[in-house]
């Protein structure tokens, strides 16, 4: 479970939608926590494309390199962008990733005439508690900010365990400092990337990564960096990062590991020009050093990249993205062999590492249709495999959309063979909507999802109801299946055994002048009444309130 800070009083399938589309996802069950927290900040706080320098715009991940080079372009050429309209103008963009940055960029320009002005400080907070049948817990984000000069976060949280994320960061006109937690992402992710992504490359647009750099991170799992961090501007094309983590004292205090003294250090340089970047990445700890370079190249929609790696061996990743009208092509191949450490990597994947791996991915999209393939093998065993997944939307009259989504492994050890076949709908008029979805898995054995999910959304309140009827025997044929929370949460179940499971989530929204007051409700229960062997339900209860100044 991750608690973020949103603004919005239900956070609507528009806002997933653009979601989805930068990070080149094609269903929420693929994102991860601190995706969901750095897109819940932005839609908070939105970034100031005006005002904002290089780093910033690439440390927010919603641009590209070639993105964030043609907006500085098109800045020192013809001034500030003024609308969505003419954002969608410049190289690069278009009209639907216009729409997609919309919920998270702001167009405040000092040009203005009659700007209000921009708000000295913003404080965000957040107080969360839940409650289950086995555990409780309770937890807390507290941000404050000043037009991006400088930025201070808490997070404490107590499930089971105390943990909590701390950060402080000052931003000046050449580059930032941060002490405490934050995540550090370069290049394709061989030699620096930290924190959790998912394996695979499901859409075209997903090939290629887009690095973030050094970034403040609030998440209460163990993926942040914990140390100290900086990055500079050192003229206008070259960009040096670096930060040295400190040590963890979290398995000292749990008692699970005797505190070691073990620092790890790492750092980045890079060469940013109007068509291309290049860059070099270190990462130092008590295992070795790994030296990565990496490289891209963007002409007229199309993006080669590659990144090579030594770490005791040589890895490397390499492909190309072409995109003409609503179409984007993609291809990549990759070698990691088995003694390159898959920590703090990241690279394109079918296993859980990028390690003891090798493989080639194709896919193809044309606007709401997709189809992507990935064929990978262990290079210590006779292991191999092929991931295939293909996608495909409709909007039937105007208040109807239906989503189908059909996926296949197959591969040459147990379980040889999962496929996934999806359809969702969608209907919406006025205030009322309602959601439904059918899922079949059939793996080892069979297993089947359906859920029924009307609801109501006002200006300042929501409310939504959901009923599900799962079955899946064998654990190989588990359903994944996300599930509505407060906004910005990361709720995830698997789905398995036989039974059912219904929730209730509720918001509302009030403010006071300056003051912005919102609580969330979510009641859950999950039966499994229809199983031989008599299997225990739980309970869940779960209330969050939010406000900002």
């Amino acid at each position: 479970m991750a608690l973020l800070i949103v603004p919005a009083l239900a956070l609507g399938q528009e806002y997933m939608d653009a979601v989805l589309y930068l990070t080149g996802q094609t269903d929420a069950e693929n994102l991860d926590e601190q995706v969901l927290e750095r897109f819940s900040h932005l839609h908070s706080s939105p970034l100031e494309i005006n005002l904002a320098g290089r780093n910033e715009l690439v440390a927010s991940g919603l641009f590209t390199m070639y993105q964030a080079a043609s907006l500085l372009d098109y800045r020192s050429t013809s001034g500030d962008v003024l609308s969505f309209s003419e954002l969608a103008q410049i190289d690069g963009f278009g009209k639907e990733c216009a729409e997609a940055l919309g919920p998270f960029c702001s167009l405040y320009s000092p040009l203005l005439p009659g700007q209000s002005g921009r708000p000295s400080i913003r404080t965000e907070a957040l107080l969360r508690g839940n409650a289950g049948t086995s555990s409780w817990g309770l937890g807390a984000k507290v941000r404050v900010s000043r037009n991006g000069c400088f930025d201070i976060g808490l997070s404490p949280r107590y499930k089971g365990g105390f943990t909590a994320s701390a950060f402080a960061s000052v931003t000046y006109r050449r580059g930032k400092v941060i002490v405490g937690d934050f995540s550090a992402r370069f290049g394709q992710g061989l030699a620096l990337w930290s924190g959790f992504t998912m394996s695979g490359a499901p859409a075209a647009s997903s090939f290629s990564k887009r690095p973030s750099g050094i970034s403040e991170s609030m998440s209460w799992s163990d993926a942040s960096i914990r140390g100290i961090a900086a990055d500079c501007s050192v003229g206008r094309h070259l960009v040096v990062s670096g930060f040295v983590s400190l040590p963890s004292l979290r398995p000292w205090m749990e008692k699970s590991k005797p505190f070691s003294w073990a620092v790890s250090g790492g750092g980045n340089i890079s060469w940013y020009a109007r068509h291309s970047c290049t860059g070099v990445s270190l990462y130092a700890r008590d295992k070795g050093i790994r030296v990565a370079v990496d490289s891209r190249v963007t002409v007229k929609g199309t993006e080669i990249f590659a990144e090579g790696a030594w770490d005791g061996c040589f890895a490397f990743i390499a492909g190309a993205q072409a995109r003409a009208g609503e179409s984007t092509v993609s291809i990549a191949g990759r070698l990691y062999p088995g003694k390159f450490a898959g920590d703090m990597a990241a690279g394109m994947r079918s296993s859980t590492k990028t390690s003891d791996e090798a493989g080639i991915a194709l896919a193809w999209s044309l606007g709401k249709y997709s189809v992507s393939a990935d064929l990978y093998r262990k290079l210590s065993s006779d292991r191999k495999g092929i991931k295939a997944v293909a996608g495909a939307a409709w909007n039937p009259g105007r208040r109807n959309t239906l989503k189908a989504r059909l996926s296949a492994r197959i591969r040459n050890y147990a379980p040889k063979v999962r496929v996934d076949a999806r359809m969702d709908w969608a209907h919406e008029r006025e205030h009322f909507l309602v959601n439904a979805r059918l899922n079949l898995v059939k793996s080892s054995g069979y297993g089947l999802l359906g859920y029924l999910e009307p609801g109501v959304k006002a200006e300042k309140w929501h409310l939504w109801f959901r009923g599900t009827l799962f079955m899946a025997d064998s654990w190989d044929d588990r359903i994944y299946c996300y599930e509505r929370d407060a906004p910005g949460s990361f709720n995830v179940p698997a789905y398995y055994g036989r039974g059912y499971s219904v929730s209730l989530t509720g918001g509302c929204n009030l403010r006071f002048r300056r003051l912005r007051l919102r609580a969330y409700l979510r009641a859950s229960h999950t039966g499994y009444p229809f199983m031989k062997e008599k299997k225990p339900g739980s309970t869940g209860l779960s209330i969050q309130l939010m406000c900002d100044i």
